[in-house]
């Protein structure tokens, strides 16, 4: 899918890392508060080689835009624009938003949808095998 500046940015590129793959909304306000809470959790583990890769299920590309220069997001933020009918929501059967896949670094999802300090836990157990 293509990021902000209409780059194509494959998931794909993020093998070989832990992963979270993350699927929120510029309109979903608990989408928001997650988002700064995972960034924290990427600067925290982003030298021992953990990856953030955000998929957006906006429809609107100015109110995505916004919400990624006034949140200051910078890890790789996708979008098709398509909303619910994101490709990867369906693939990854995503209903609800926020979402979340933790992923090894051979790209296999060990768990769905967690969060806080049981998403902290399980990140730095993946990074320090």
């Amino acid at each position: 899918m293509k990021n902000i500046a209409g780059e194509l940015v494959r998931f794909s590129d993020s093998t070989g890392k832990a992963t979270l793959l993350y699927f929120w909304a510029s309109w979903c306000d608990s989408c928001r508060t997650e988002t700064q809470a995972l960034t924290d959790l990427y600067h925290a583990f982003q030298k021992s080689g953990f990856e953030l890769f955000c998929v957006s299920l906006d429809f609107d590309k100015r109110s995505w835009e916004e919400t990624v220069d006034q949140d200051r997001l910078t890890r790789p933020i996708v979008s098709d624009l398509l909303g619910k009918n994101n490709a990867n929501a369906i693939i990854y059967d995503v209903h609800t938003i926020p979402n979340n896949f933790p992923l090894d670094e051979n790209g296999i999802i060990i768990a769905r949808n967690t969060h806080g300090e049981n998403l902290r836990h399980l990140i730095d157990g993946l990074l320090h095998k």
